[in-house]
């Protein structure tokens, strides 16, 4: 079964165009093979779902107050988390994978 997918050959590279709550979204894939296109498209509509709908993009054993414990910053090394047990070691499997 063949996938079809809002792209199509602008100039020399495919690009992905579609509508997403009423407005135009237009993003170019910046390759000429139809199959990495594809492959991009892919990519670029998933995370444009769970930007959407982020309540989806969770897993859903877990509830609102598990998912927002803590926050990480990698790039200035800050990690803060509320202080209890469970969710330093939330915190710590997130920074290990």
């Amino acid at each position: 079964m063949p996938l079809s997918l809002p792209i199509y050959f602008l100039g020399r590279t495919f690009v992905l165009h579609t509508r997403i709550h009423g407005r135009q979204f237009k993003r170019s894939l910046k390759t000429a093979d139809p199959r990495i296109a594809k492959i991009r498209a892919i990519q670029l509509l998933g995370v444009a779902q769970m930007a959407i709908f982020p309540r989806f993009s969770k897993p859903s054993s877990a509830t609102d107050a598990e998912w927002r414990r803590f926050e990480l910053d990698a790039k200035n090394g800050v990690f803060k988390s509320d202080g209890s047990d469970k969710d330093y070691e939330r915190m710590m499997r997130c920074v290990s994978r």
